[in-house]
């Protein structure tokens, strides 16, 4: 039985690809599914730390987070070349989190994995306790286990409402010179107003790290950029979840968590399950447990795989079954991810038109903050938009 995700009467090419040395084919195929830390095995990698202040102020912020993560990341996909993408996640200034570290803690090691960073982001909790600025971005640089290729873009970016300098026992020079000696930007975002010494301390801080003090605008839960085609984006990514086929030891618990995440911005609104749907669709959204892709790449021969690694559906069907069932799958992902990207290039012509007709605002979002910043430095490594 030979292994299909195209039929081989519909393209003998599609199936040669598939016996072909892993070498020729990573190439071939972009080199997506080989990431380690050479620069010769794929395209360059984008590494984003987030650190969050999450003391009892900063709800508003934490859900900001969560309503632009999908945003930012198909952003990052319009990137020249299609970078390969980690985010990590800590958080700070909690009493839940444990006192020795400096209530201190890493949520989400960097992973390629955007639903775990979700699910992380979801999880987080508010409580006070002191916010120690330079210690979180300390962590960050020294437990974080970064690329070391040449061309990566390493960025830091913590985000608070309190003073920055409220550690004592960390120098912010030391910090930016491991910061610079490494080459990890790091960005500070103050959520507050100009003015007072909250916002000194974090002007302080950024001056020191040779960068410019980013501000957000604290209040309410933001909203994400509505359209008429939000609905059936949101629709349709869903729709697309149902494609994936988990397998291994860890594939239920990964479709698990893809759903729970789709609902989980669904709660937030449409607008920004639309912009999950659209993020979806894109290159930079990885799912190794997903047996649909893994087949129609060619990294995986269906034959090869146990039995019992496979969901109870595909264990009672034949060995033909089981392929035409992943074929079918694999044809109406390609039809879902078609008609998001169009919507979602509608809905970004909407958007867009909506700005420039109507009244500004007030100041930069979370998403327009980290595009801005993250395109700089990216186009000094070689990327373009």
């Amino acid at each position: 039985m030979t292994c299909r995700a195209i039929r081989p009467t519909h393209n003998t090419t599609g199936a040669g690809l598939r016996r072909l040395a892993p070498v020729a084919v990573f190439f071939l195929l972009g080199g997506f599914f080989f990431p380690t830390a050479t620069a010769q095995d794929g395209p360059p990698v984008i590494e984003l730390a987030i650190c969050l202040d999450t003391s009892g102020s900063m709800n508003a912020s934490i859900d900001e987070a969560r309503i632009h993560l999908w945003g930012i990341v198909d952003d990052l996909s319009r990137l020249e070349p299609t970078p390969r993408l980690r985010v990590a996640l800590l958080s700070y200034g909690n009493s839940r989190n444990p006192r020795e570290s400096g209530w201190i803690r890493i949520n989400r090691p960097l992973t390629d994995d955007l639903d775990a960073v979700s699910r992380s982001l979801f999880e987080l909790r508010t409580g006070g306790s002191e916010e120690y600025v330079e210690r979180v971005v300390r962590v960050a640089l020294d437990q974080l286990e970064w690329s070391e290729e040449d061309q990566a873009v390493r960025m830091i970016f913590v985000m608070g409402n309190e003073e920055a300098d409220q550690d004592q026992a960390i120098d912010p020079e030391d910090l930016a010179l491991d910061a610079g000696r490494r080459e990890i930007a790091v960005h500070p975002i103050y959520v507050g107003g100009g003015g007072g010494r909250n916002y000194q301390t974090w002007r302080s801080l950024s001056e020191t790290l040779g960068v410019q003090v980013a501000t957000l605008r604290p209040g309410k839960r933001p909203e994400g950029p509505a359209s008429p085609f939000d609905r059936e984006l949101a629709s349709s990514g869903q729709e697309l979840s149902a494609t994936y086929v988990p397998y291994g030891e860890n594939g239920a618990e990964a479709a698990e968590n893809q759903i729970l995440q789709d609902q989980n911005v669904e709660s937030l609104g449409v607008s920004v399950a639309a912009s999950r749907a659209i993020t979806k669709a894109g290159p930079l959204y990885q799912g190794d447990w997903d047996l649909v892709d893994a087949v129609d790449s060619g990294r995986v021969f269906l034959e090869d795989v146990p039995e019992e690694d496979l969901p109870a559906i595909m264990q009672a069907m034949t060995p033909a079954e089981r392929d035409d069932y992943l074929f079918r799958l694999a044809d109406r992902r390609r039809e879902l991810k078609d008609r998001i990207r169009s919507l979602g290039e509608q809905r970004e012509r909407h958007i867009e038109s909506s700005r420039a007709a109507g009244v500004k605002a007030t100041g930069d979002d979370l998403r327009r903050l980290v595009r801005r910043t993250v395109r700089e430095r990216a186009e000094a490594q070689g990327f373009e938009f």
